[in-house]
């Protein structure tokens, strides 16, 4: 079965004196999509612009990421990551820590690929640990082996044993044609990543692949085809998910966050116009245990599903 997505800490539980201090409440919270990273107990992933009042006057203090964790005497903490002017494995302290290959791993792939003997960030402690390169503190984000369990499912597919070694010795699994809630598929690589404390996902193909049935109702290859390419075919005998009711109408999916359009959001849907392309390679990182399936919404008159 797929894990759900937990919470470490309530949201009263925050350190709410310290986060005030540095210039920071909830709404900023919300609105950079930090709250529920630190409610997961992860490092944020937006730098934000924090600053103290000292003798009375306010005072800039950079930039940072935070993450909260829980103390000795069960009271949540906070840990403030400044952002660093250059990478963490370039400064004079890290000399011979990385080899020029393992930066450039860090600096490409975010992730070490593998397990070296350093500093806990969050104890200090030093063991075995899963590194990685945490981009918004250009720092060096490490975890003890011991500090996760390697799943047997990862969006519903289960994995081998080989899989799961290669996962906990830090490596990468690669899991395709992962089949989503709105009949789309998802292929990627799972890894642990210790800025999220848990198994990453990265999507490696961006092109729109569609499962062989919509709704329940089977397609033909030509018909995939063009679903695949955001055109628009008719389908019979789909199944409503709310009423079970069969019911047949034109489909197609939006193009640019593929989500499922029914009937009339089908045929008045108007394609968004792509913005220009970067030369770098964009990918999507999500957690991989926590799958969020959207929820299908019906309209009047037309059914769209995300």
């Amino acid at each position: 079965a797929k894990l759900t997505r937990q919470y470490k800490f309530d949201e009263h539980q925050l350190p709410w004196k310290d986060l005030n201090a540095l210039g920071l409440d909830k709404e900023t919270l919300f609105n950079n999509h930090c709250m529920g990273e630190l409610l997961k107990g992860r490092i944020t992933s937006t730098a934000l612009p924090i600053s103290k009042e000292i003798n009375g006057e306010k005072k800039d203090l950079g930039e940072a990421c935070f993450m909260c964790v829980k103390g000795a005497d069960g009271k949540v903490e906070l840990k403030t990551l400044t952002r660093l002017d250059k990478p963490q494995y370039d400064l004079p302290v890290y000399k011979g820590v990385f080899t020029d290959e393992e930066k450039d791993k860090l600096a490409e792939t975010g992730t070490l690929g593998g397990i070296k003997e350093m500093k806990d960030t969050l104890t200090g402690n030093v063991c075995k640990c899963y590194v990685s390169f945490h981009e918004s503190t250009n720092r060096i984000i490490t975890m003890p082996v011991d500090a996760i369990k390697i799943p047997d499912y990862i969006y519903g597919k289960r994995l081998d044993d080989k899989q799961k070694q290669i996962l906990a010795s830090g490596g990468e699994v690669p899991i395709n044609d992962i089949q989503r809630k709105n009949d789309t598929m998802l292929s990627g690589v799972a890894y642990v990543d210790p800025t999220i404390r848990d198994i990453a996902f990265k999507q490696s193909d961006k092109q729109l692949k569609v499962s062989d049935t919509i709704l329940g109702a089977k397609i033909t290859p030509e018909q995939k085809k063009i679903l695949e390419n955001h055109g628009m075919v008719f389908i019979e005998n789909m199944r409503n998910p709310k009423t079970r009711q069969l019911f047949s109408d034109d489909v197609r999916f939006s193009n640019k966050s593929n989500n499922l359009l029914i009937g009339r959001n089908a045929r008045e849907y108007k394609p968004a116009v792509a913005p220009p392309k970067n030369d770098r390679k964009q990918e999507t990182k999500q957690t991989a245990r926590h799958v969020v399936s959207p929820r299908p919404q019906a309209r009047k008159n037309s059914l769209s599903f995300s």
